[in-house]
């Protein structure tokens, strides 16, 4: 497993460049670790011997990979005067981790760093989920491979994307088609880069929140849902929505999502493919629509649930309990009652969310299901349902089977 650093502010440049985890090899992040949380904000291993820290590298140069809104930015200023660190500049968006735009980085990247040591330089990606997953992928090909640490700035990818060694490029629209596992030696987590985020950005990282809490169930879980719940309030006899913050349980999805990772680091077994939970429909959504990727996985945990519970592997109470998270976050709506709303099963409900998202046409549909790793020899896809929180199961369904069940559900 990755050591996670949580930090009120940017690290020093003596801090980057000479943290002991740095000597660790990638296959080894995902062995066993103890976590810590200390009062002064940073949560990291205490598991290294005395000999492991003795062997640390200092490191003398870093490129840091950064999304471009950061150019400016006093946050970094000391990093900006330091000659060891250089910055290259990408504006975020899938565009720029697309294989078209590959050579044209590695140009850029090569030209910039041309004086740097190889032998003792670091990748740094700082930006949102596309930033490091170029990142992750530029320091897992460059030289046979570069040691990378990321320092997400959005929620969305402090949650999620940044962790489990994961990265990929799109070609040609097809998302995350190539890719490559290279696991980062460390990722902070800087409390004040993150609060830069506008709302919207915390609540589109709500849906792997939700995603990580249903695979994990226990207390995690009903944690969760009590927070989400004790948001809504009545007054006036009208539900009122107030801030939920993605904050508080940052690092228990963290840990929990690299607990999976951990005992499936290469996806070669079933436990990791649970991630993938709410992202079969979700990708397609996301790429149909042009969703945000949280949102879309709201849409496709919502999708997993109404399958299962139609398939009757969900109890009511479970499949009730559980949507109803999921569409306080996807209705902006005012309902009379907070129970009125948990009563989710009207169709007049059902009515208002579908007119959220358009019909996809039906070969589209296909064409974006396809590209889907999950998708099978003989038109079959290993699909993820739900039992209850905590646990959900594959099965492999036909892509006829899911095509009838989305036009049950009106995306088709």
């Amino acid at each position: 497993m990755n050591s996670v650093f949580f930090s009120k502010k940017v690290p020093s440049v003596k801090s980057v460049l000479s943290k002991s985890y740095l000597n660790i090899k990638s296959d080894a992040l995902v062995s066993s670790a103890h976590l810590k949380f200390y009062k002064n904000g940073i949560f990291q291993k205490t598991n290294r011997s005395s000999k492991q820290r003795s062997l640390s590298p200092q490191f003398k140069q870093a490129l840091v990979i950064c999304d471009k809104k950061f150019q400016s930015s006093p946050l970094l200023k000391n990093w900006k005067k330091n000659k060891q660190f250089k910055f290259y500049y990408l504006k975020s968006g899938e565009q720029s981790k697309s294989l078209e735009c590959l050579p044209q980085h590695i140009k850029k990247i090569n030209s910039l760093i041309s004086d740097f040591d190889k032998s003792s330089l670091l990748f740094i990606g700082l930006g949102g989920g596309s930033i490091i997953d170029l990142t992750g992928f530029l320091a897992s090909i460059y030289k046979r491979g570069i040691p990378v640490v990321f320092i997400p700035s959005t929620w969305l990818s402090a949650l999620d994307s940044a962790h489990g060694g994961k990265n990929a490029l799109n070609f040609k629209g097809i998302k995350n088609l190539l890719g490559t596992y290279h696991f980062p030696k460390a990722i902070y987590i800087i409390e004040e880069l993150l609060k830069q985020n506008p709302k919207n950005l915390e609540q589109q990282a709500y849906g792997e929140l939700l995603k990580i809490a249903f695979i994990k169930g226990g207390n995690f879980y009903k944690s969760l849902r009590q927070s989400i719940l004790a948001n809504f309030k009545n007054s006036n006899k009208r539900v009122v929505h107030s801030a939920f913050s993605i904050k508080k349980f940052l690092q228990t999805a963290i840990e929990a999502k690299m607990a999976i990772v951990k005992k499936d680091p290469f996806e070669n077994k079933i436990e990791r493919k649970k991630l993938n939970l709410g992202h079969t429909v979700g990708h397609v959504l996301e790429a149909s629509q042009s969703l945000p990727h949280g949102i879309a996985v709201l849409y496709g945990l919502l999708f997993s649930l109404n399958w299962s519970y139609h398939k009757a592997f969900l109890s009511k109470k479970n499949y009730e309990e559980m949507k109803s998270l999921i569409l306080l976050k996807l209705f902006d709506l005012s309902f009379t009652t907070l129970n009125t709303f948990i009563g989710i099963n009207s169709k007049k409900n059902n009515k208002k969310l579908n007119k959220n998202i358009k019909k996809i046409p039906l070969s589209l549909f296909k064409s974006y299901l396809r590209q889907d790793k999950k998708h099978k020899e003989g038109f079959k896809i290993e699909f993820i349902f739900i039992q209850k929180p905590g646990k959900v199961f594959f099965k492999t369904v036909l892509e006829k089977e899911l095509i009838q069940e989305a036009k049950r559900q009106s995306f088709l």
